[in-house]
């Protein structure tokens, strides 16, 4: 058969046959799109460009969606063109079948024994893959069920307190630029207020900080709270902002368990699930309205989806693997890292197996997901860039004591090493060589042995450990290097995907002791499970009732003391001044949108002189004192005059960074 024809003659798989008539309807819409929609020329783009017009949000949104169209269009162009090659049957069946194209109709004997053999073999394997606990007792699965559930429920139960704390730096900022709208003082002391519209959730960011689907879901939930009861659209509420990140945080540690079950059996798989309901930095994440959460739920999902895809090689798991991918990155796009370790590692597996079905398979699912992205993300894209463009050049370096950093975040969810512990409610791990020595040696020794020890072993014996191991790694290197010319900020969070791999493997010992007990012990791996469980919780048990009982950054506490009511949308608060300084200095003005931001100390200088002038009261939020200290040493210096402010209250939060000192202006008379 003449080659170039030769991937006509293949049966087709009748699923991709169907994917590829909804391809093409894909393509119709995006050329209807991209010729009917709005587009860059009728905003006048290009002139805008030349003359060094600043382009506005619809600018770059209309910019961004028309660009992704014509993109995408092209892509799925593409995936049409070379669907003879990925619309074919499963080649390995088709093999051990013998109906691969050029093979005779009729084999002899000893061809007809070996297929029959493939065939079996084939069988076999999948087989005792998908069924590896077929004969488990009954007990041992009505408790491992009921170790999920219970997991899931205590994983609330430890997260629901912090529901209403005060919104955190990032989270005020994407809510008030995404979700809610922002306010700006009229010069007769009103206020005006501008609602943030769907169009800006979906497609704008400032730099990178908009959680697409996150915030979309914020958005969509407290929009929900506020029109039963007819609630003023000024108003706001943490709640519903968090119970959505709630809800993904509880479905993660399922979905751990899952993943933990498939890896290394049912006691791992419940070991793996309380270990991440008890982990303090998902306490943290998981109930902050930003993307965190989301994005660790379909990094799991990812990963079981990825397993299922290899072991079964159906197109559903492929396309969930990949739908799953870009549901992550579209809850945090700084999980890029990942995503491209992953699939570097997929495509050295299947060059190595010479898969051809898998390799088009996850080729078109990985498509699919990055057309998705690309549609929505675009705009954003165009922002970033421009963001980039006007920053000077990173000086941040990554070296030890960022990965000592990083593990104490990964082990416990704490910071090595924290500034003045007594300015703050949160605690590091360097802080229990004196508060707790055996808590201390416990994270920063007996865990990350066991770690490593159970790291090995399912390295060794389990598949999937081995390249799920070597995409997180991956992930690791690529920040690594990218940081080594870019000099660009990276933070422990920016991989808090690698506290999955921290819990699973941790997990891995309940299997481990199964394997070495054998048939004398079989109950050896549940406890190794519940001890395991058990030693973290005592290990973590103080950072834990920290993340619950305090507020990471008080600055709803903070306007409280100053303004008297949260938010402070009187109009009374014209009669009083404030100003902000200090770290995320600007991220107050959902609690007090009367703030005037100081930067340098002539802002400091002209707030007192308006004071004066028209007899008001003056009050400065200052985030935290060692910061502005070190970074505006003239307005600190100015803070400190006795003379001129007197201290108020001091509002901890979880770090000294986060933490509030309230400064009142002294009238003349005092």
């Amino acid at each position: 058969m003449n080659r170039p024809f030769i991937a006509f003659a293949y049966p087709r798989d009748r699923f991709s046959l169907v994917l590829w008539v909804a391809l093409f309807c894909v393509l119709v819409v995006l050329c209807l799109f991209v010729s009917g929609g709005e587009n860059p020329w009728d905003r006048e783009i290009s002139r805008k460009l030349v003359t060094g017009e600043k382009l506005s949000i619809r600018d770059i949104i209309v910019s961004g969606l028309w660009a992704a169209g014509v993109l995408n269009a092209g892509i799925v162009a593409l995936l049409l063109i070379f669907s003879p090659w990925w619309t074919k049957a499963d080649l390995r069946k088709l093999s051990a079948a013998g109906k691969l194209p050029g093979q005779p109709e009729e084999k002899g004997k000893q061809e007809e024994e070996k297929a029959g053999e493939a065939q079996a073999v084939l069988k076999a394997e999948v087989k005792a893959e998908a069924e590896p606990a077929s004969r488990t007792l009954i007990w041992e699965r009505v408790l491992f069920w009921s170790m999920i559930l219970l997991a899931v429920l205590a994983a609330a139960w430890l997260r629901w307190p912090r529901l209403d704390d005060s919104l955190f730096n990032d989270e005020e900022q994407a809510f008030r630029k995404f979700i809610y709208g922002e306010y700006t003082v009229t010069e007769d002391g009103k206020l005006e207020f501008k609602p943030v519209n769907w169009e800006r959730a979906w497609f704008y960011t400032i730099n990178g900080n908009n959680h697409v689907l996150q915030n979309v879901l914020s958005k969509a939930l407290h929009h929900a709270w506020q029109q039963p009861a007819g609630t003023d659209l000024r108003a706001f509420n943490e709640e519903p902002l968090r119970i959505g990140p709630l809800v993904l945080g509880a479905l993660t540690v399922a979905a751990v368990g899952g993943l933990a079950w498939m890896l290394f059996g049912r006691a791992s798989g419940a070991a793996a699930a309380w270990l991440l309901a008890l982990h303090p930095w998902h306490v943290r994440y998981s109930v902050e309205a930003r993307g965190y959460s989301g994005m660790l739920l379909f990094v799991v999902l990812t990963l079981i989806f990825l397993a299922l895809a290899l072991r079964y090689r159906g197109w559903g798991w492929w396309l969930a693997f990949g739908i799953a991918q870009c549901a992550y990155l579209l809850h945090f796009a700084g999980a890029l890292y990942l995503a491209v370790a992953m699939n570097l590692v997929i495509f050295g597996m299947l060059i190595w197996k010479r898969d051809e079905t898998q390799f088009w398979r996850w080729t078109v699912a990985n498509t699919l997901g990055a057309v998705i992205f690309l549609q929505i993300m675009t705009p954003a894209l165009i922002r970033i860039w421009m963001w980039i463009k006007e920053q000077e050049k990173g000086t941040f370096e990554i070296g030890w004591d960022f990965f000592q950093d990083l593990w104490a975040h990964m082990c416990a969810g704490i910071p090595w090493n924290s500034f003045e512990p007594t300015l703050h409610n949160g605690i590091s791990v360097a802080d229990y060589q004196s508060y707790d020595p055996l808590a201390y040696w416990g994270i920063a020794l007996v865990i990350p042995v066991l770690t490593v020890a159970a790291l090995v072993w399912a390295v060794i014996k389990v598949r999937e450990a081995r390249w799920i191991t070597a995409a997180m790694v991956g992930a690791v290197v690529l920040i690594r290097v990218h940081n080594h010319y870019s000099h660009t900020e990276f933070y422990s969070w920016y991989l808090y995907y690698l506290m999955i791999g921290m819990v699973i493997f941790l997990a891995a010992l309940p299997s481990a002791a199964t394997k070495l007990a054998g048939k004398k012990w079989p109950g050896a791996g549940w406890i190794t499970a519940f001890a395991i469980v058990l030693l973290y919780a005592v290990l973590i048990s103080d950072p834990l009732k920290r993340m619950r009982e305090y507020d990471r950054q008080p600055m709803r506490q903070a306007v409280e003391t100053v303004r008297g009511e949260v938010p402070a949308l009187s109009e009374d608060h014209f009669q009083i001044l404030t100003g902000s300084v200090g770290s995320g200095q600007g991220q107050i003005q959902t609690y007090d949108p009367w703030i005037r931001e100081i930067d340098e100390a002539g802002d400091l200088e002209d707030l007192i002189a308006d004071a004066r002038t028209e007899h008001k009261p003056l009050f400065i939020y200052c985030c935290s004192p060692f910061s502005v200290k070190v970074g505006k040493p003239e307005v600190f210096d100015i803070l400190q005059d006795r003379d001129v402010f007197e201290r108020m209250a001091y509002h901890r939060g979880m770090e000294e960074y986060w933490s509030y000192q309230i400064y009142k202006l002294k009238t003349k008379s005092e």
